[in-house]
């Protein structure tokens, strides 16, 4: 699992801020074996393959990530995602 901060040379935090979506959490799951999201509110991105950590402890992980999220938005996360997670 990796867990960095991006750098925001475009603006795209304060630009979501702006518009009142500071806390932002865009998730994307492939199937069972990688998931990948950003956390605006703080300008982190989170990345995990299926291999040496489960995924029981890469969905904790994205729980704890996940934390203080305000709004929820994704590829395909209604039909997909959201159905997976459940």
């Amino acid at each position: 699992m990796a867990i960095e901060r991006w750098n925001d040379d475009n603006g795209v935090g304060m630009r979501l801020e702006a518009h009142r979506v500071p806390d932002l959490l865009s998730l994307d799951l492939e199937g069972i074996g990688a998931i990948g999201a950003v956390h605006t509110g703080r300008s982190t991105t989170f990345a995990w393959k299926r291999g040496r950590h489960g995924l029981a402890w890469a969905l904790a992980a994205l729980d704890e990530f996940a934390e203080g999220a305000q709004f929820l938005v994704g590829h395909n996360i209604i039909e997909h995602d959201l159905e997976l997670l459940a």
